[in-house]
């Protein structure tokens, strides 16, 4: 029962996973599995404490080159905001590097319910605030659709066919840093299945006040709804929020580089054949 039940994680992340999205057993089928999820138990991670998710995820596979880059950033005087946290993988690396503080943000219950059972069992100093909720361009209550690492605002997204959402409350990041009263020198990852653009634009007053922190956002280039696939509208106008404030643009394009205005353009137009990008911003060299 112990294989059994842990091994939904890797069911979960694996190809089976797309035909059920699309099937009409999906809204059965992910109930069960987000029950599954729930009382999976932890195992012990690459960092030795106990972790539910993916065996990728335990193991520090998962995308490491983010992991990598990421673990050299986290020490004593960090905030870590992850928006979009999933069930904590990255949250949890943080907590256990002894950052200052964790703010962890999860709109899907099933994730949300794991990621507070993740970071509970990491015994540190750190302070953190976790919300279940989502973060846009306005205050407001709205939907969630789908499941798991695809959980989106976006309906049918990546081709998920759920008629209906759960209810979220949706914040904006200014609002939220101004309640939490959130360090400027902070390091921000985001990973919001197509909603960077509205969040980002309910963080204006953020990107000018938290100039010293750094951005890291996986940003749709192309989008996938109700199967048809186009290129993201919003890809070129999330990267003018940041350009417009002077931040310095880097990402993994070709090897981790400060991205020069051919590349950019040439992301812009879809020379590159990316469903989507990690980017990172920041006021400095890296």
């Amino acid at each position: 029962m112990y294989f059994a039940v842990h091994r939904v994680y890797d069911f979960e992340m694996s190809h089976f996973r797309g035909f059920v999205k699309r099937s009409f057993l999906a809204p059965a089928a992910y109930a069960t599995l987000e029950k599954l999820r729930e009382i999976a138990p932890g195992q012990t991670s690459f960092l030795g404490y106990q972790f539910r998710g993916t065996k990728e995820m335990r193991s520090g596979n998962y995308e490491k080159y983010l992991l990598d880059f990421l673990i050299p950033l986290l020490n004593a005087s960090t905030s870590f905001i992850n928006i979009g946290a999933n069930v904590g993988y990255f949250a949890s690396v943080a907590k256990s590097k002894g950052v200052s503080r964790v703010i962890a943000i999860e709109p899907n219950h099933s994730n949300f319910k794991i990621l507070v059972s993740n970071l509970k069992g990491i015994e540190t100093s750190t302070k953190v605030n976790l919300l279940n909720i989502a973060v846009g361009e306005t205050n407001h209550s709205g939907e969630l659709f789908g499941h798991s690492t695809g959980a989106s605002l976006i309906k049918n997204w990546e081709g998920d066919i759920s008629k209906s959402g759960a209810k979220v409350q949706i914040r904006t990041l200014d609002s939220l840093v101004e309640e939490l009263s959130i360090n400027t020198k902070s390091i921000f990852l985001i990973d919001v299945e197509g909603s960077e653009f509205s969040l980002l634009s309910g963080a204006q007053m953020t990107l000018i006040s938290h100039q010293e922190s750094i951005w890291i956002v996986e940003i749709s280039l192309f989008r996938n709804i109700d199967g048809f696939v186009s290129m993201d509208k919003n890809f070129a106008k999330t990267l003018e929020l940041f350009e417009r404030q002077g931040y310095l643009i880097y990402s993994w394009l070709n090897g981790f580089n400060q991205l020069s205005t051919n590349e950019i353009q040439g992301l812009i137009s879809g020379l590159y054949e990316l469903s989507a990008l990690i980017f990172v911003f920041s006021k400095r060299q890296l």
